[in-house]
């Protein structure tokens, strides 16, 4: 494996139970998850994805690995609710990661309801041939919720056939309700994409418009449709270039 070259900024927070070389750490930040150890715990390794003896990614979803398939005699968690230690529902399945090199499941990959806040995305390759989507939030007014401080940057799309950026409040519009969804502070930063429907596809409410929605440094090429903004979008565009699709 290469050496990393940007090891991560962020500090320890945590330090020796006892006097005694050797003695295990406790945290000393309120967040568990920005200590270091234990749920917050990361390793600096490279950027890269790991790959199998044959040069291949090594762990992909299950949908990018159709001879992968969860055994008759074990249940497919996929459609299941993730329900968290205070009985409220925090999301469902949607999808199984595979290690193809060890022939078992790693990961759940999971759609959340009910709002997100603080999601980090950064230098992520995104290629396939059924890529409907490059960054996605939906919502709608029976999920509620709020949807802040979304941060993408340094990210390379490949072909998607709806839009490198797709933010919707009418998903599923049959499914409404009186609770208001928020979506704020989306920021993308130097995001490409070769070919794509739209450039920006947003859907917003009247009653609860998208805010915050600013895109920088950015090149989408081969947009067929332009974009397409519905409802009452608080949007800043700061060197973006949209590329018509060649007839």
């Amino acid at each position: 494996m290469p050496a990393n070259p940007t090891p991560s900024p962020q500090k320890l927070m945590a330090e020796p139970a006892h006097g005694w070389a050797g003695a295990p750490l406790v945290p000393v930040n309120d967040n568990p998850m920005l200590d270091g150890i234990g749920p917050g715990a990361w390793a600096d390794r490279a950027d890269v994805p790991d790959l199998d003896f044959e040069g291949r990614v090594k762990i992909v979803p299950l949908r990018a690995a159709p001879h992968f398939q969860v055994s008759a005699k074990d249940r497919d968690p996929r459609g299941l609710p993730v329900v968290g230690a205070d009985g409220e529902v925090g999301g469902t399945v949607v999808e199984l990661w595979v290690d193809m090199a060890e022939s078992l499941f790693r990961y759940l990959e999971l759609e959340i309801s009910g709002g997100a806040r603080n999601v980090y995305a950064e230098r992520c390759e995104m290629r396939s041939p059924n890529l409907d989507r490059g960054l996605r939030i939906k919502t709608n007014s029976k999920r509620g919720g709020v949807i802040e401080n979304v941060f993408v940057r340094d990210i390379e799309i490949g072909d998607v056939q709806l839009g490198p950026i797709d933010i919707t409040m009418r998903y599923e519009p049959q499914d409404t309700g009186p609770y208001l969804p928020v979506v704020r502070n989306i920021r993308v930063e130097r995001m490409t994409s070769n070919k794509s429907g739209y450039a920006l596809f947003v859907q917003a409410l009247d009653d609860s418009p998208v805010r915050g929605l600013l895109v920088r440094d950015s090149v989408f090429r081969g947009v067929e449709k332009g974009s397409l903004l519905e409802g009452l979008v608080d949007i800043v565009l700061e060197n973006v270039t949209v590329e018509p699709r060649k007839k």
